[in-house]
């Protein structure tokens, strides 16, 4: 009897695991993505993980699975769409640094300790999907576990900051010279980032 009980509950799984397959196959769904990347999706209390394609595909995008193991971008999503994505992630404040490649730029928190509370760690980060800014430029992103996602520029920072770091780099001024009205050891830190890329330039 016991025997009979274990393959009739085998055959249930296997029925319940089928029928999640044919829904997840039936799923569309929002994800970001970058280059060479991966995107994920909850299904039935499941995280199903993807292979974009195309697969060097970049930005915001609503993907149907093919099969178990890759997912096609269908359509661009609406911005409404994203901002309701990205309100459902912590937000985290950073000052642009670099950019690093497509739409990817280095960035540092804008204060060391908030983001330490919120990520595990205060130190120089890449953000992807980055759409508008610029250098030493405050903006916010959203932190979902892993990665950080640019969401806008923070328009409630005072700009004058980013501008003296403009001005400051322009004039090829070293990190150590730095000095101005609410200079903050983060944007010193940003600076050096900064500064590393035009030092030799200075020469």
């Amino acid at each position: 009897m016991k025997e009979v009980n274990s393959v009739a509950d085998i055959r249930k799984i296997l029925s319940q695991l089928a029928a999640k397959e044919g829904h997840l196959l039936d799923t569309q769904f929002l994800a970001p993505c970058v280059p060479g990347g991966s995107v994920r999706t909850r299904v039935s209390s499941m995280v199903y993980t993807f292979q974009p394609q195309p697969r060097n595909f970049e930005g915001w995008a609503v993907f149907a699975p093919v099969n178990e193991k890759i997912a096609a971008v269908i359509e661009e999503p609406s911005l409404v769409q994203v901002a309701e994505y990205l309100q459902l992630l912590l937000p985290v404040r950073l000052h642009l640094a670099c950019l690093l490649q497509g739409q990817t730029w280095l960035a540092y928190p804008v204060n060391e300790s908030d983001a330490k509370q919120r990520t595990g760690a205060a130190k120089p980060v890449p953000v992807h999907l980055v759409t508008e800014g610029s250098q030493f430029e405050p903006i916010v992103a959203r932190w979902d576990g892993h990665c950080l996602w640019f969401e806008e520029i923070d328009r409630r920072a005072d700009s004058l900051p980013s501008e003296e770091l403009k001005a400051a780099l322009k004039k090829l001024i070293f990190p150590q010279e730095v000095r101005f009205k609410g200079m903050t050891p983060e944007m010193r830190t940003v600076y050096e980032l900064v500064s590393r890329n035009i030092r030799p330039l200075a020469k």
